[in-house]
């Protein structure tokens, strides 16, 4: 008899709540999101260039302006929401893991939210003026749409995913606020291509002036995944592909991997730059570089080193043409093996193959031998 009782009990609960108003507009609202994103992937469907037509360019349009309502009543109803609660609300929109929200708590009432979705991203900021409801106070598409389409905000503007490039999308987190006392936010966002693995990322350092975002700091690298940046103490770390200056590795390849390290304090971000994963690989570009380019580098090879280098470069730029970069081509392989105490490097391009056989000096990589292997050894 209690169980029975207790089964009506729910069931009349459950139908007070669907009678609801509130939650009502909420499952009418989601219904209209679902129709909308339903919508879109049909459009992308066969050719990313799909979305880039007007009829799907509004519909991307509507379907964030869906994502802020959805917020901005969910916080009307739980204005003191935590920034996980805001998530776990906007979580409920997912089908199948698709959308990723995350949320910064800002100052009083001012919520930042970013959302990944597929290849597109946003990010916006609600907030309220009692008496009135939250509502969208700042969006980063619309500033964005005003920016020049060169500058680095492009990104959150676009809408078609392409070859190594597309919209921006990622993550927000707390940063400690300005000496001002201003809050600020990292945004930790990247490019969503079509096709490549390798593609740029985005880190943006926000102020919160209370009724705008003003970035502080906003710059683009490159990746092959993320968005993945940590906080540790005062640094922001980023996980990075390299770029090295004397050759390059393939648009689906990971390395050379790196970190690039940036300090933020109260007066703002300072860059302290890039470094590889594994520094040998730094080196030998950077040993190659300053040959091939005259620069002093007596600090990293020998003399006859130095000497053989040369002309190995100057004999690819007899082939490859005057105009050559000097560079060496896509890497195909990079071998360390040690022999005794020292190590040697076997670097291979598309364009050849030299071992570098690498000693120390005042404690430091020393390349005291070169060596053009014949082929087939």
């Amino acid at each position: 008899m209690r169980s029975q009782i207790a089964r009506r009990t729910a069931v009349a609960l459950l139908a007070s709540l669907l009678a609801s108003p509130l939650l009502a507009d909420r499952a009418a609202l989601k219904a209209e999101v679902d129709h909308t994103r339903a919508e879109i992937d049909r459009a992308g469907e066969g050719s990313f260039t799909r979305y880039g037509e007007p009829e799907t360019v509004r519909a991307l349009d509507h379907f964030w302006v869906l994502i802020q309502t959805w917020t901005s009543e969910y916080l009307d109803a739980h204005p003191k929401a935590s920034a996980r609660e805001v998530e776990a609300d906007l979580a409920t929109l997912a089908q199948q893991g698709d959308l990723s929200p995350s949320a910064v708590r800002l100052t009083g009432d001012a919520v930042v939210i970013a959302i990944e979705w597929g290849f597109h991203g946003t990010v916006f900021a609600v907030s309220r003026a009692l008496p009135q409801p939250f509502r969208v106070v700042w969006d980063i598409r619309a500033v964005a749409a005003k920016s020049p389409p060169d500058s680095e905000l492009a990104g959150w503007a676009a809408t078609v995913p392409g070859v190594h490039a597309g919209p921006l999308g990622g993550r927000v987190l707390a940063l400690p606020p300005a000496r001002s006392g201003r809050p600020r936010f990292l945004t930790d966002a990247i490019e969503h291509a079509g096709m490549g693995l390798s593609v740029p990322g985005q880190i943006g350092v926000w102020e919160w002036t209370g009724s705008e975002a003003i970035p502080k700091f906003l710059q683009s690298y490159l990746t092959t995944g993320g968005p993945d940046a940590r906080l540790q103490g005062g640094r922001i770390l980023v996980p990075t592909k390299e770029s090295p200056r004397m050759f390059y590795t393939c648009g689906s390849c990971d390395d050379p991997q790196g970190t690039w390290t940036l300090r933020v304090t109260p007066d703002g971000v300072t860059d302290l730059g890039h470094s590889f994963a594994d520094p040998l690989v730094q080196f030998v570009d950077d040993l190659l570089d300053r040959v091939a380019h005259g620069r002093d580098a007596t600090a990293l090879a020998s003399h006859s080193a130095r000497v053989h280098l040369t002309e190995i470069l100057a004999g690819l730029r007899e082939e490859e043409g005057p105009e050559d970069d000097l560079g060496l081509g896509m890497l195909m392989g990079w071998k360390v093996r040690k022999h005794g105490n020292r190590r040697v490097i076997d670097l291979e391009t598309d364009r050849g193959r030299l071992l570098l056989t690498v000693g120390q000096r005042a404690g430091k990589p020393y390349v005291i031998a070169v060596q053009e292997p014949e082929a087939g050894n």
